[in-house]
């Protein structure tokens, strides 16, 4: 036997298509405990892999332990992530105003206000990104790691407001949307990462991208704190042009 096609669709909903190990998209189903063990098609004993981890670890026997607690610790991230509650976002709007806040003090915006331009709409945005062609490998894993993974000081304010903002945009506009924010950021810079990066260089990147993702939360805050913020392509067409909005 094997699971059956609605079994296999409740797993990959749970786990929004992704491996509940690497968090990759693109998931075979496992069973935990093998056919060949009589182990049941059942969604109990179902495990969403991507094909890398279900070679690496499904034949393992000394795994099976670890691919349920992972896999059940990554239903847990999904359904908090997306789950409705009233007072889950007043939170995240109070959160938002913190980080604009932040934002408008240590950012130095391009204040010149573009003329006879057309500010791109939401959707033109997201398809700039989209669009981009991939960026240094390399470049992106450094970047997305610490831009979307790491924790930060704990005792430092801003940190641990940032964290909310990336948390927040991911619940917003998906993991997909922010792994394009990142290439971007990166095709952005001029760093040849086969020769190694500097802290300042990584700095530059990771304001790119915190303003990146600021633009696309203007396009749903009409009443900001701060100045409204815009996005036009230049005169190439090869690049974001970011301004304040009069």
């Amino acid at each position: 036997m094997a699971f059956t096609e609605k079994v296999k669709y409740v797993i990959r909903k749970k786990a929004l298509q992704r491996c509940c190990i690497c968090h990759n998209i693109g998931v075979e189903i496992h069973h935990i405990i093998p056919q060949a063990e009589n182990g049941p098609d059942t969604l109990e004993n179902g495990a969403p892999l991507c094909p890398s981890c279900h070679e690496t670890y499904g034949a393992n026997k000394t795994k099976r332990k670890f691919i349920k607690e992972a896999r059940d610790i990554w239903y847990e991230i999904c359904e908090k992530r997306y789950s409705y509650s009233e007072k889950r976002f007043d939170n995240i709007e109070s959160t938002l105003s913190d980080i604009k806040a932040i934002l408008s003090k240590n950012f130095n915006f391009n204040e010149t206000i573009i003329s006879q331009k057309k500010y791109l709409t939401f959707g033109e945005i997201v398809a700039f990104y989209h669009n981009q062609t991939d960026a240094n490998e390399i470049g992106f894993k450094v970047c997305y790691e610490l831009i979307f993974s790491t924790f930060g000081d704990e005792n430092n304010k801003e940190d641990m407001l940032f964290n909310e903002f990336r948390d927040v945009f991911v619940e917003i506009f998906g993991i997909l949307l922010a792994e394009k924010v990142v290439n971007y950021s990166v095709k952005s810079s001029k760093i040849d990462w086969n020769k190694g990066f500097t802290e300042p260089e990584l700095n530059s990147i990771f304001n790119v991208c915190y303003i990146n993702m600021l633009i696309l939360f203007m396009q749903l805050d009409n009443d900001s704190e701060i100045e409204k913020l815009g996005a036009t392509l230049t005169e190439d067409n090869n690049d974001l042009l970011y301004s304040i909005i009069k």
